[in-house]
């Protein structure tokens, strides 16, 4: 009878053994279940979404921002937006802190060598005078040569035309328009989409954008070259927005607003 006693003891001790480390298989197995889904999850997020830094005051920055949503968006990424000062804006863009930059202009690769320019054109930026002189004759740069003036500093193909006179740089496109109205220059020269929406949210009824504009050029997207390999596919989207409209829309609604 001990004998006996001693068995069904010793079986079940086995079956308790073999329950527990069922259980402890089954929640290994669950455990690394969690890990890989887990893992699999943050992967794709980091795959998904990409962070593009940009001008902080500038509106192509910001308007280029908008239009990049979209073409990403046809792609199957989500675009986080940086606002950082100018330089460090492509300075961190160029080291690979971000995944590229917002927009710039295709010379600016001749000093950050490890951006990548999207080839398709994302804006086309008009540079202009703003003044309370109606009767200025717009001759193209030389024309800003002729007259006190003023542009924001970071805006660097400006500063090296207007660097004569760089006592004059203003902070922001309302401090050159406040010189503007209280007589300090008599002209401020910048893209004319920044004069457009500071001249709409302020009251500046004296000052008026003067036609034509001293220039013309296209900004383009930039990617860090770890993701060069979503030219292609940003140039088609883009191509797309431009054939479809949805590029010319987002343009005015943003000038309209």
């Amino acid at each position: 009878m001990v004998w006996h006693s001693n068995l069904a003891q010793w079986q079940r001790g086995i079956d308790v053994y073999r329950a527990k480390s069922f259980r402890v298989k089954v929640s290994l197995l669950f455990l690394s279940l969690l890990i890989f889904n887990s893992v699999a999850f943050i992967a794709t997020t980091q795959a998904d979404t990409l962070r593009f830094t940009r001008r902080i005051d500038s509106e192509a920055g910001k308007l280029g921002g908008m239009i990049l949503q979209e073409a990403y968006r046809r792609i199957g990424h989500e675009v986080k937006l940086v606002d950082l000062p100018g330089a460090r804006a492509i300075i961190e863009a160029n080291r690979g802190n971000s995944d590229g930059e917002v927009v710039r202009l295709k010379r600016v690769l001749n000093k950050f060598h490890n951006l990548r320019v999207v080839p398709v054109p994302l804006l086309l930026v008009e540079t202009s005078i703003a003044s309370k002189n109606m009767s200025i004759k717009v001759s193209g740069w030389e024309t800003a040569k002729k007259y006190s003036a003023t542009t924001v500093r970071g805006y660097k193909s400006i500063e090296k035309r207007l660097e004569s006179q760089a006592n004059n740089f203003a902070s922001s496109v309302e401090s050159a328009l406040k010189m503007l109205v209280y007589d300090r220059i008599e002209i401020v020269v910048l893209s004319k989409m920044d004069l457009q929406k500071s001249m709409r949210k302020g009251n500046y009824p004296n000052i008026h954008i003067i036609e034509p504009p001293i220039s013309e050029v296209s900004l383009f997207h930039m990617l860090h070259k770890s993701q060069e390999a979503l030219i292609p596919a940003v140039s088609a989207a883009l191509k797309a927005m431009k054939a479809d409209g949805s590029y010319q829309q987002i343009i005015d609604d943003y000038l309209g607003s």
